[in-house]
């Protein structure tokens, strides 16, 4: 029998076999897209890899040949390092590398307070932590490491950071960054990006107060689009001229300068060890004007740390003043013969002589002038100074001795301090050993040590025949111990007036004459030049000069990069260090 099929139910059964395919294809075409996609992010998340790579090869080259080039022009540490402009350096300081182009920035950290080498006092002449004891001590416990014999442990430390909502651990270890700052009890952005006066920073406002830049003239740009004017080509070899003639300032009659006011001066031969009127409280002042007038933020007076290498400007090592022999003294440093002996006879003589710390005679030392002191018997070993210091003086009974003034100018050193009223002491600390002063309460091994070690630059001053001009040859070629480097000292070429005030025992008379002599074009080749000017006393050598440098050897180096065709710079940092071995990045 023969059926016949509708032809509407022929067209239903067709129709039914489309819609799968359409949902196939449909299927298909969203998978292509979602792989077409996928692809297409990974092929600019290739692309922004491959840019990152090379930005990044480019600022580790940059930074290698910042690297090559401060240890050439520093002789790998021992002078000031700069990074010369190549040929096709354009005006703005960009210059090609590879595909990239780059722009290198020094910075020398020796313009900076290290973070890691500053105590408490240090930190507490700005005027942030000047009334900020608990942010002080936060910071001190937070770059201090825990003593493990101390009752105070690494809990108690703790404790605050550990009740924030992220609890983290105090580090009782250096500061790796400024940044880190953020990170301790107390401290805020404000304050860290803030100027010193604790108000913000204005735009276009960050320059440099009283002549900051030191009259180098080539601008570099510190974080945050702050500007410093560092010196980047060679310093103009020159001598002191020792500031203003008046030594001191006119509107302040009663300052301690050079020549200002005859009872303040230095060297006036009625005051012959540079003591200064108290005139303290004015200085004080005065700083505080230049803190409140400054609009560098926080963040740029500070480092993790300073170094600067032990050794003199061409490179060779210092002689070290306490065990030096007489061949050395007179070949290595330029001494004369009587001279020598001089410095050998103070370094062996009886320190019981008159109680005082110095060793140097019951009399006040020599005139810090050119005049030559009476010349010390042949016999190398004077006897202790008499009415004026000189030798052939008869020596004064015991007194209670005085801290011995501060650390050594080239040493870590704490000076000794005496007990003159014992006559066992030797002018050391109780547990002394032999380098820290003469044995102390005779624990210390004195066997290698001398006897009456000398502590710094100013202490020579008191031997016969040790003159201003004298000392300002010499400065640069000794040592008072045998450390490879000295930390947290200031660059008195490029620090600010704002670092330069925190420094202890500065008075604004001598920042004033510092600053006019860089702003003068011209610069302080050694530690020495410093006896040329006329503004300071022995009392400001014996204070200033342990903690003041005229190089640096750790810079910081930033590298922008930009690549053509692509947005943005990219900025890189590195801490760099020129050690004896050659440069390498901290």
């Amino acid at each position: 029998m023969q059926h016949n099929t509708p032809q509407s139910n022929r067209g239903n059964t067709h129709g039914q076999a489309l819609v799968p395919v359409i949902l196939v294809m449909l299927i298909f075409t969203i998978l292509a897209l979602s792989f077409a996609g996928s692809a297409s992010r990974e092929i600019r998340a290739s692309a922004n890899y491959m840019h990152t790579v090379e930005k990044s090869l480019a600022a580790k080259g940059a930074v290698n040949y910042a690297m090559a080039a401060l240890a050439q022009t520093s002789k790998n540490g021992a002078t000031y390092g700069v990074v010369p402009p190549s040929g096709d350096t354009d005006s703005n300081g960009w210059r090609k590398m590879g595909d990239a182009f780059v722009k290198i920035e020094v910075i020398d950290t020796g313009a900076f307070l290290s973070l890691n080498s500053v105590d408490r006092a240090w930190l507490q002449r700005l005027p942030l932590f000047k009334d900020n004891n608990d942010l002080v001590t936060a910071i001190m416990d937070w770059k201090t490491k825990i003593d493990p014999s101390s009752n105070q442990g690494g809990d108690n430390k703790s404790e605050y950071y550990q009740s924030l909502p992220t609890p983290y651990q105090c580090k009782s270890a250096p500061f790796d960054s400024v940044e880190e700052l953020l990170l301790v009890k107390g401290m805020s952005p404000q304050m860290l990006y803030g100027t010193l006066s604790g108000s913000p920073v204005q735009p276009g406002m960050a320059t440099m107060s009283s002549g900051n830049s030191g009259g180098f003239g080539t601008t570099s740009s510190l974080r945050d689009g702050y500007t410093r004017q560092i010196p980047m080509t060679g310093f103009t070899p020159s001598t002191p001229s020792g500031g203003s003639p008046s030594g001191g300032n006119p509107n302040r009659p009663n300052s301690s300068g050079g020549n200002g006011n005859p009872n303040n001066s230095g060297n006036n031969p009625n005051n012959p060890n540079g003591q200064n009127n108290p005139s303290n409280q004015q200085d004080m002042q005065d700083f505080q004007e230049i803190f409140d007038r400054s609009q560098i933020p926080l963040i740029e007076l500070l480092v993790p740390y300073a170094t600067e290498r032990n050794v003199a400007s061409d490179g060779t090592a210092r002689v070290n003043i306490n065990t030096a022999t007489e061949e050395d003294l007179t070949s290595k440093v330029g001494l004369t013969t009587e001279q020598a002996q001089a410095v050998i006879g103070q370094r062996n003589s009886n320190p019981n002589s008159n109680g005082n710390p110095s060793g140097n005679g019951g009399g006040n030392p020599p005139p810090p002038t050119d005049t030559p002191a009476p010349t010390p018997p042949p016999s190398g070993n004077p006897r202790p100074g008499g009415g004026n210091g000189f030798p052939g003086g008869r020596p004064r009974p015991g007194r209670p001795g005085r801290p011995g003034g501060f650390r050594s100018v080239f040493s870590t050193r704490q000076a000794p301090v005496g007990n003159g009223a014992n006559p066992n002491s030797g002018g050391g600390t109780p547990n002394a050993n032999g380098a820290n002063g003469n044995g102390g309460n005779g624990n210390g091994d004195t066997s290698n040590q001398p006897s009456n070690p000398i502590n710094n630059l100013s202490d020579m001053l008191a031997l016969p025949g040790f003159t201003r001009a004298l000392m300002q040859k010499i400065a640069d070629k000794i040592t008072f111990d045998d450390s490879p480097t000295r930390t947290g000292v200031i660059n008195v070429n490029t620090a600010p007036s704002e670092v330069l005030a925190t420094v202890s025992g500065m008075r604004r008379t001598v920042l004033d004459a510092i600053i006019n002599f860089r702003q003068s074009g011209k610069a302080f080749q050694t530690i020495g030049d410093l006896f040329a000017l006329q503004e300071m006393g022995r009392q400001d050598y014996q204070q200033l000069l342990p903690l003041l440098t005229t190089k640096s050897t750790t810079y910081l180096v930033r590298v922008k990069v930009r690549v053509a065709g692509q947005q943005g710079i990219t900025a890189y940092s590195a801490l760099v260090e020129m050690a004896e071995a050659g440069p390498r990045v901290v």
